[in-house]
């Protein structure tokens, strides 16, 4: 039964690190990335995507080119960190987490409610589970905690 619950666990982390990595890129899409051109001298500041980046990005449109054969730059797309960008990285990270962290300590308080029933006299094991509900609640109350102190600082802090 451990080995199912350290799957699980690997799984979830590996399911939340993905999203994790992809937030950052995914926040990009609102505004707040800028696209750059490989050949100096070329203004891209019109470019909304890759394509009318791509568009854009010729030699012709360079100061002074005006060859026969235009050469492509590549397109590359930069996130514009500000203030408010990591105001709202904290954010996502933060409720992310709590999400997390929250559902585990509610399948832990399950599982050891469902170990106490099953203790059946046992003292040992009724002691076992009582210390993980305890460790449990323990946790859940700190990352709320944490939760609400994050929360309420980011909100006093909060740049616009």
């Amino acid at each position: 039964m451990k080995k199912i619950i350290l799957y699980f666990v690997a799984i979830a982390s590996l399911l939340s690190l993905s999203t994790f990595i992809s937030l950052p890129i995914m926040a990009a899409d609102d505004g707040t990335a800028v696209w750059t051109c490989s050949i100096p001298g070329v203004d891209v500041s019109g470019a909304t995507d890759v394509t009318s980046c791509q568009n854009l990005c010729t030699s012709t449109g360079a100061p002074g080119g005006s060859g026969t054969t235009p050469l492509q730059g590549i397109c590359s797309k930069s996130i514009v960190v500000s203030p408010a960008y990591i105001n709202t990285l904290i954010k996502t990270y933060t409720q992310w987490f709590m999400v997390i962290v929250g559902s585990i300590a509610v399948i832990v308080i399950i599982w050891a409610g469902l170990l106490y029933i099953m203790a059946k006299g046992d003292a040992a094991k009724a002691k076992t589970a009582r210390t993980m509900i305890i460790y449990a609640f323990i946790g859940l109350a700190i990352t709320l905690f944490a939760g609400g102190a994050l929360w309420t600082i980011t909100n006093f802090l909060e740049v616009k």
